[in-house]
């Protein structure tokens, strides 16, 4: 069997999330999310409707190609060395299928941590689903570590993992 040919990376444009993206991104996270959850496009409007809500869109010849919606929230309390801190949630990040596997990924999970590291994120946590290898290997790759799997976590029973990233 053939294994799958790498496309060609190119550098997308990083941007926030404009009012005319929603379309594109509910329908985007909708496919992306349909594997686990039952209403994903419900759960990804919850996401970009919450107020603590960062979503950082990548855009290709002016037109979404993907996105990535992180939550930010002040700890409340100093931690360590961290006087105020803020703590990071990675809600979602999806890629269009057809520009998979050419860095969009990268570059777009990369612009999400310094959003949250410049609104004052001193760590980065995400979970995913065990089986999501795709989404396993770019976190694996960016210096995510795992912290703990937990069963059944998704609409099809799939485990999932919970894993972390200083950013601080």
């Amino acid at each position: 069997m053939m294994g799958r040919m790498r496309r060609a990376s190119f550098t997308p444009t990083i941007r926030p999330r404009r009012r005319g993206d929603d379309p594109l991104l509910l329908a985007l996270g909708a496919e992306a999310f349909a594997r686990w959850s039952h209403h994903p496009a419900a759960t990804i409007a919850r996401m970009l409707g919450a107020k603590d809500a960062r979503v950082t869109v990548a855009e290709s010849e002016d037109a979404p190609i993907a996105f990535a919606v992180v939550d930010v929230r002040p700890l409340g309390r100093a931690y360590g060395p961290w006087p105020s801190p803020s703590i990071a949630h990675l809600d979602a990040i999806c890629v269009k299928p057809d520009a998979r596997g050419t860095g969009v990924g990268t570059v777009l999970l990369s612009a999400a941590e310094d959003d949250a590291r410049e609104h004052g994120a001193v760590v980065l946590r995400l979970m995913t689903a065990t089986e999501n290898v795709r989404a396993r290997q770019l976190f694996n790759t960016a210096g995510f570590q795992p912290l703990y799997t937990a069963g059944h976590a998704y609409a099809n029973g799939d485990a999932a993992i919970e894993m972390f990233k200083l950013l601080g």
